[in-house]
């Protein structure tokens, strides 16, 4: 079995294990879910909580089976409530072995692109931290280098397709926005204050 072979088959496995838990899920290829409008809805994303999705673009041939999405971006649609800090990840089998280069995109409620990341992971994964302050409804992308309007087009010419044929594991947590120091410390002051009475 060839390392792409056993990467592929090791995404499957993964896929399968996943799913059986809450806040898993996997890419519908039979629907389009190439624009924000269109976006596969992954539900509410609970704070301190995560949502794996493991999803494909192009065409990959495993064990002679032959699954297939367009090349155009995944846009997924995911809920959360207010000051939670979203990390975005986006790994790929293969990375630099084979050019698997995924591009991640976060969306605001109104469609807006809000931030990108390329290579802020390891190898070719991307990775990208957001703060957002308001409860709603977001959106993420995943498209190929270099994809950065996700458009299904390349941002060098139109000659320069983003990458594509390979799987990906897309990982979507949320965490609440952490205190400002300020803050630990007037409660830390607050509670010395509610003993010393309570001694007294």
């Amino acid at each position: 079995m060839t390392i792409r072979s056993m990467a592929l088959a090791t995404a499957l496995g993964l896929l399968g294990a996943t799913s059986l838990g809450a806040q898993a899920a996997s890419e519908n290829i039979a629907v389009d879910n190439g624009s924000v409008l269109t976006a596969q809805d992954l539900g509410t994303l609970s704070e301190g909580g995560a949502i794996n999705l493991f999803g494909l673009r192009g065409e990959v041939a495993i064990f002679g089976t032959v699954l297939s999405d367009n090349s155009d971006p995944d846009f997924y649609a995911f809920t959360l409530g207010a000051n939670q800090v979203v990390t975005l990840t986006v790994a790929a089998p293969e990375g630099p072995e084979t050019n698997n280069d995924p591009i991640v995109g976060l969306f605001g409620t109104d469609g807006t692109l809000l931030a990108t990341d390329d290579d802020g992971g390891p190898g070719y994964d991307s990775k990208l931290v957001f703060t957002l302050s308001a409860a709603g409804q977001y959106f993420v992308a995943v498209s190929g280098y270099a994809d950065f309007d996700f458009d299904g087009l390349g941002d060098f010419n139109l000659d320069d397709a983003p990458s594509t044929n390979w799987l990906y594991h897309l990982q979507i947590s949320a965490a609440p926005v952490p205190l400002p120091a300020a803050g630990w410390l007037l409660g830390s002051a607050l509670t010395g204050l509610a003993l010393r009475r309570r001694r007294a």
